[in-house]
């Protein structure tokens, strides 16, 4: 497999894989910009941002 992928506990489902492995292989600072990222393209900042370019 590709990466890190984090360990599953008895009754894990595949949704709790994908948040622990990405809580334990992000760092603070990819949550951070992942995050801000996120934000800015909602549809409330997308006109904005994006209509002027």
């Amino acid at each position: 497999r590709y990466g890190h992928r984090a360990k599953l506990g008895k009754g894990d489902g595949i949704v709790d894989m994908y948040e622990k492995t990405r809580a334990e292989g992000f760092g603070s600072e990819v949550q951070r910009r992942v995050m801000v990222g996120t934000y800015v393209l909602s549809a409330g900042f997308y006109d904005a941002y994006y209509n002027r370019a």
